[in-house]
């Protein structure tokens, strides 16, 4: 999963640096296991359940930044406005 993940956000940012991609992966694997259970349909369920996602990072998330960048990274994978 995390290699799609990665492919994607280069597919998605070409520009993107290296380490960027390694942190948004990072990230959205760290959310995935918590809200997800790790489960492999978890575009899916991030596409389905933004709602949701956002009230989880704006409770469970005490930095401002790391919830910035991973409501970028959740924008970048599927686009949802909600994220933005």
């Amino acid at each position: 999963m995390k290699e799609q993940l990665a492919n994607l956000i280069r597919e998605k940012r070409p520009s993107v640096t290296a380490s960027t991609i390694k942190t948004y992966v990072s990230l959205l694997n760290s959310l995935n296991k918590k809200v997800n259970d790790g489960k492999d349909n978890f575009l899916e369920f991030i596409e389905n359940n933004a709602k949701e996602i956002v009230e989880y990072i704006d409770e469970n998330m005490e930095s401002l930044q790391s919830r910035k960048t991973l409501l970028s990274a959740l924008y970048v994978v599927c686009g949802v406005e909600l994220y933005k």
